[in-house]
């Protein structure tokens, strides 16, 4: 993560709605652009090869993995997905959510839940100073495999972004350098420090 990335990142979104709405178009174009392109190289296909499986031609591929061109619809997205045989995930998040996606920030997803359908808005974040708050110490828990002797694990819990009813809360994640505890498990990554 690059805090200086960050803090340039929520600086901008401060500026105005306007500005919010141009990080998430440019961002969703640039997003899916890379990764159509990033997907279909893994495969070793070809535009062409890509065009056929979807029904699509070559040049309809060029301009979707342009980002200065390419305007996919949900249908479009959704037959690429079938065509390259992967998920495909489409949903509101909060700006800090995205503030770490693009700031490559790790963040635990606490998947389908009441927090994740009712998103904050900007100005909610704001209120509750997501933005605002300084990372805290308390390590996440670690995968539960065994880790080598160079591993190390890169996350920290930061802060909550709103309270569910049972009293938890989502945290976001900044990078920390330390070693994995094999003594730790995945599910124990939910849990919240005290």
């Amino acid at each position: 993560m690059n805090l200086n990335s960050q803090k340039s990142l929520i600086s901008r979104l401060r500026r105005s709605p306007r500005a919010r709405e141009q990080f998430v178009e440019s961002h969703l174009r640039k997003g899916i652009a890379n990764q159509l392109l990033a997907t279909r190289d893994r495969l070793s296909w070809s535009q062409e090869r890509l065009g056929k499986e979807v029904g699509m031609t070559q040049n309809a591929i060029s301009r979707l993995e342009s980002s200065g061109y390419g305007r996919p619809t949900l249908t479009t997205l959704r037959k690429l997905a079938a065509a390259l045989d992967v998920g495909l995930i489409v949903r509101f998040v909060p700006f800090s959510e995205m503030v770490d996606w693009v700031s490559g920030t790790p963040r635990v997803n606490l998947g389908l839940n009441s927090e994740a359908i009712a998103v904050p808005n900007f100005a909610q974040e704001e209120e509750l100073g997501v933005f605002d708050a300084e990372p805290a110490a308390a390590v996440l828990p670690s995968l539960p495999s065994e880790p080598s002797s160079n591993e190390v694990h890169s996350s920290v819990l930061r802060w909550p972004v709103s309270t569910n009813a049972t009293g938890g809360s989502p945290y976001r994640m900044v990078n920390h350098a330390g070693p994995l505890s094999p003594a730790n498990s995945i599910q124990e990554s939910s849990r919240r420090p005290n």
